[in-house]
């Protein structure tokens, strides 16, 4: 059938579609997952850390941050609990020298209502 997208061309555009929000955020963003492994970063983010998305995407948040215990017990209560919270991180630069960050992040859920990760997000 002519015109019609096959379902490859609509998961292509739901990707591109999905990636073009993320990238739209104007704020440097993360999404971390319950071990607090990096599954996504916005440009914004990889500009922050001055580290390419291929290095921040896969590894673990400690890697690139220090995250004090208030801030790791924050981001853990995020997942038992759902909500929202604010807490600081230290950004890792080992050119200019480490920065602490205040962030706010929300739970992000899966089709299935289950709670999926931490969207991160900086003012700075």
């Amino acid at each position: 059938m002519e015109g019609a997208l096959t379902l490859e061309d609509k998961l292509r555009r739901s990707q591109r579609y999905n990636r073009g929000i993320i990238e739209a955020v104007p704020a440097p963003m993360l999404v971390v997952d319950a071990g607090f492994g990096i599954t996504d970063v916005n440009e914004q983010a990889v500009t922050l850390t001055g580290r390419p998305r291929a290095e921040l995407i896969g590894s673990p948040l400690d890697e690139h941050f220090a995250i004090p215990p208030p801030s790791v017990d924050a981001i853990r209560e995020m997942f038992g609990s759902g909500t929202d919270s604010e807490f600081e991180l230290t950004l890792k630069d080992f050119v200019a020298g480490d920065r602490a960050l205040s962030f706010r992040a929300s739970i992000f859920h899966d089709p299935d209502g289950a709670r999926r990760g931490v969207m991160v997000f900086t003012g700075e």
